[in-house]
């Protein structure tokens, strides 16, 4: 169905699409672009980024200890810890996921699928050829710009969270700190 001009480009114009997931990737330790040995020093980084996520646990532990007659403290370190654990459970998924995610959005990117379809092959010396051509171009930009809208809004909602959840709460117990007497605050995860 394409030509090697046209896969190249259209590999080009896909990836544009995707490159915050692909960039986004590397901070829990894969690349989507490239299993290659690179990928062991991410995969290293995965591993430590989870050895330092279950050993924050023991924080959560000690707090939970500490306030076990204050539901709401309970509550609020029984779900970050959970949080904690599903990350940690994704970083690992994705440690052992790695070749097959590869490999989907390395056909994804450059429509393997559609390329392979005899239809577009038997049906070349048609007219209306041309038109199913451009009718699927058209299907396929609109699905890889929702696509890109959908990282976008997850990427934008994961640092807004993040800036309210953590950002916040370290800087009221921060002002806490330097402005109250040592001993008279509680430290908090929320606000």
């Amino acid at each position: 169905m394409y030509s090697p001009e046209e896969a190249a480009e259209l590999k080009r114009r896909n990836y544009r699409s995707i490159r915050e997931m692909i960039r986004l990737s590397y901070t829990v330790g894969f690349n989507l672009l490239d299993p290659s040995r690179c990928g062991q020093v991410l995969r290293i980084w995965t591993i430590v980024l989870s050895v330092s996520s279950l050993a924050s646990l023991y924080g959560h532990w000690q707090m939970l200890a500490r306030y076990i007659h204050d539901i709401p403290r309970i509550g609020e370190t029984a779900g970050t810890a959970l949080q904690f654990l599903t990350s940690i459970a994704k970083m690992w998924y994705f440690l052992f996921a790695h070749r097959q995610i590869y490999e989907l959005l390395r056909k994804a990117r450059c429509h393997e699928l559609l390329q392979k379809c005899e239809l577009f092959e038997r049906m070349s010396d048609l007219p209306v050829i041309k038109e199913i051509r451009q009718q699927v171009e058209s299907t396929m930009n609109r699905y890889w710009a929702s696509t890109r809208r959908q990282i976008l809004i997850y990427l934008y909602s994961c640092i807004c969270i993040t800036t309210n959840y953590f950002i916040n709460s370290f800087v009221i117990n921060l002002y806490r700190y330097f402005t109250k007497p040592k001993g008279s605050y509680d430290i908090m995860l929320r606000k």
